[in-house]
């Protein structure tokens, strides 16, 4: 699913748990 930069972003913030961030981060990226 495509993910905003800003909700990517934010669940960095949020999560701080690593495989949640990169997952989260790289789908942004790919989007």
């Amino acid at each position: 699913p495509g993910v905003p930069p800003e909700e990517a972003g934010a669940a960095v913030a949020a999560e701080s748990s690593t495989g949640t961030w990169t997952t989260v981060w790289t789908d942004g990226l790919r989007a």
